[in-house]
């Protein structure tokens, strides 16, 4: 989250800057304050998704079934190839009009393009709706190669003083708060439980919960009820 915080400062000081510049071409300050935000951006932004290929490799392991429904996994199986776009279908669980990259899914999750990768058919019917997180999922990609083109592209326009064109400072005001969602692998904020991927684990963790208190308010009797310890009824008996 460092990184990220990073990275979003350096959008919104290059942003704002780059505004400015549309409205008064001549102001220095600007134009420094806007090389400064650029080139940090340069800098965070392909370290942040490498960060991101690492809290990956993470939720893969914690949240299997979040990546499976990430990048449209539909059955387990070997050398899975990455789905680059397609319209999931979860009627016949397959991806319609896909266009795919062969052994990609299994050589960026697993480093080796052979290795083996759960599809949802492995988790029952706890599972996420796909096609929001996949398409979200590839928006936050799509937005983190954008930020690291755009960075990359403004420090070699203005290398030397040069003046950024005005479609160039429009694009810059633009990404002002791309940077907001920082981009990673994982389909939410970093580690985060709640996010529609984590559904399998989420379900079996209220499944207990609810067990739980089941079992308490068959327990419960009015001599042990007090303000901090209610009793199973709306109405308090003691």
């Amino acid at each position: 989250m460092l990184i990220a915080s990073g990275l979003t400062a350096a959008f919104v000081v290059a942003g704002l800057s780059a505004w400015r510049l549309l409205k008064a071409p001549v102001d220095a300050m600007a134009r420094r304050t806007m090389r400064v935000g650029v080139l940090v951006a340069a800098v965070l932004a392909p370290l942040q998704a490498v960060v991101g290929d690492f809290h990956g490799l993470n939720t893969l392991e914690h949240q299997p079934a979040k990546i499976a429904a990430m990048e449209a996994i539909w059955h387990t199986e070997k050398g899975v190839p990455l789905v680059l776009f397609a319209i999931p279908n979860e009627k016949t669980r397959s991806n319609d009009y896909a266009i795919e990259l062969p052994y990609g899914a299994s050589l960026i999750l697993r480093h080796d393009p052979r290795a083996e990768l759960k599809g949802l058919d492995a988790f029952g019917a706890d599972v996420p709706p796909v096609a929001p997180v996949f398409f979200a999922f590839r928006l936050m990609v799509g937005l983190g190669v954008s930020m690291i083109a755009v960075s990359w592209f403004t420090a070699w326009v203005t290398r030397r003083g040069a003046v950024a064109p005005r479609w160039l400072l429009w694009t810059l005001a633009g990404f002002t708060f791309s940077a907001g969602r920082p981009p990673s692998r994982d389909g939410s904020s970093p580690r985060s439980g709640a996010s529609p991927g984590s559904c399998r684990g989420c379900c079996e963790r209220a499944r207990r919960w609810a067990r739980y208190r089941a079992r308490s308010s068959a327990r419960a009797s009015p001599a042990t009820c007090s303000p901090t310890r209610p009793c199973s009824s709306p109405t308090w008996s003691c």
